[in-house]
């Protein structure tokens, strides 16, 4: 596995016991996948927006069901509650964080947060 935080992204206020849900959840998606690669990587844009991606290069989202993916209580998995990525669109919503799960072209599914900057706690 490869963690390249390197670098200055800037500071965000988060509920970190929430977030770390979060991020555990999207890893533990990531690894379910059957990747043999995942990279977390932080950065900053040119718009100064703090950006995590969480890739892997397992098997691909299809279109049928990217649609549904944040559908409570839809799943893919056989013991799946379909509850994991409704938790994480609360969680990041409530933060005012922008967000995507989506198999890019090169074959590459990536779990993208965008932080809106230093959004106070709720």
């Amino acid at each position: 596995m490869e963690y390249p935080l390197g670098g200055s992204c800037g500071e965000v206020m988060l509920d970190t016991v929430l977030f770390e849900q979060v991020v555990i959840n999207i890893v533990k998606n990531a690894v379910e996948s059957a990747p043999s690669h995942i990279r977390i990587a932080s950065y900053k844009t040119p718009d100064n927006l703090t950006v995590l991606d969480i890739s892997n290069n397992g098997a691909p989202i299809l279109p049928e069901t990217a649609a549904r993916l944040f559908t409570p209580f839809f799943t893919t998995k056989p013991n799946g509650q379909g509850l994991g990525l409704i938790l994480i669109r609360e969680v990041l919503a409530s933060h005012g964080c922008r967000f995507s799960l989506q198999t890019r072209e090169d074959g590459i599914t990536c779990f993208r947060v965008e932080f809106a900057g230093n959004h106070p706690l709720r």
